[in-house]
């Protein structure tokens, strides 16, 4: 038996798992929903896997569509992004990836400015309670109780000039 004929038998015998294994492969593709818990890239590459496996079996798909299932993978954190990629006129896998990490970046810029401001920072703005304009907060360890405007947790404002 030669290697085609043997290719052939093969194909043969194992044409209905590859169709199984295309059906299977579209509806991750459309039923996958991404978290904010893990790095988006890993997330848009397992998409970008799924596609090339998919062509791979013979079932190359439309660049615009993957783009499509990118983004209505994206959480509900990305939102406003959702809706300004589904705007565009152009829609390709590699812009809508570089858009969706260039917000996933600013979002992680955003927070560690935030947690850097509240954590660092004595100043009252960043904290609802009323600690005392005088300097004396009428608490036992002259802390009053607040809570921070940017994660909302429970915590100890300081005041001005106290260490930390």
């Amino acid at each position: 038996m030669t290697t085609e004929t043997a290719w052939k038998k093969l194909s043969k015998q194992y044409k209905g798992k590859g169709e199984q294994k295309i059906a299977y492969l579209i509806g991750e593709l459309f039923r996958s929903t991404f978290t904010d818990d893990a790095p988006i890239e890993p997330q848009i590459n397992d998409m970008r896997h799924i596609r090339h496996t998919l062509t791979t079996l013979g079932n190359k798909l439309n660049d615009k569509l993957i783009a499509v299932a990118i983004i209505l993978s994206l959480p509900p954190s990305y939102d406003t992004l959702k809706t300004i990629l589904t705007s565009a006129a152009s829609l390709d896998i590699d812009n809508v990836a570089t858009q969706v990490l260039q917000e996933e970046q600013h979002c992680h810029e955003c927070a560690a400015t935030s947690a850097f401001f509240v954590h660092s920072s004595g100043r009252k703005t960043f904290f609802k309670g009323s600690p005392s304009r005088s300097g004396s907060s009428g608490g036992r360890s002259g802390k009053s109780k607040v809570y921070c405007k940017f994660c909302k947790a429970k915590g100890q404002a300081q005041e001005k000039g106290e260490e930390q």
